[in-house]
């Protein structure tokens, strides 16, 4: 049920900002290489997380980003830096990617699912849910300014 809430807001928010779907956008290969940039940056967060790589993490946040998590805690870009310090072994697998671009091509929302299993203080930990990251186009590359689980 929470799932269908989330898409319906995510549904309005999209209208709001006058976002279209992939395949209503007149340049389908402009759009297939954002698509691939876009997917490089989260494969690139990802593993900046994992591997505790703060100056590749800053390459694909906007250093103003903010993190929700599934509990309702938001982060700013230095306490989720702090709040992974006890975490190891951080692996993300992203799967039924979906992105809406808008009109003007700067932003970009991104609609996923996701699984992560990481450890923390030895204790295994793994989440598995729908995520949304919602990207700005600055200065040609993609930067990601709200990742909500």
């Amino acid at each position: 049920m929470f799932r269908i809430y989330i898409m319906a807001a995510s549904l309005i928010f999209l209208t709001a900002i006058g976002c279209n779907n992939v395949e209503d956008m007149p340049d389908r290969d402009e759009l297939e290489a954002e698509k691939e940039k876009i997917e490089n940056v989260l494969v690139t967060f990802f593993r900046a997380i994992n591997e505790k790589d703060w100056q590749l993490f800053e390459e694909t946040v906007r250093l103003d980003w903010k993190y929700y998590d599934s509990g309702g805690n938001i982060f700013t870009h230095d306490e989720f830096i702090d709040a992974t310090e006890n975490i190891t072994e951080y692996e993300a697998e992203v799967t039924e990617l979906e992105i809406h671009f808008s009109d003007d091509m700067s932003m970009a929302v991104v609609g996923y699912q996701g699984e992560t299993v990481y450890r923390v203080n030895d204790e295994v930990r793994d989440f598995y849910g729908f995520r949304t990251t919602v990207l700005n186009k600055e200065n040609d590359r993609w930067v990601i300014i709200h990742h909500h689980l």
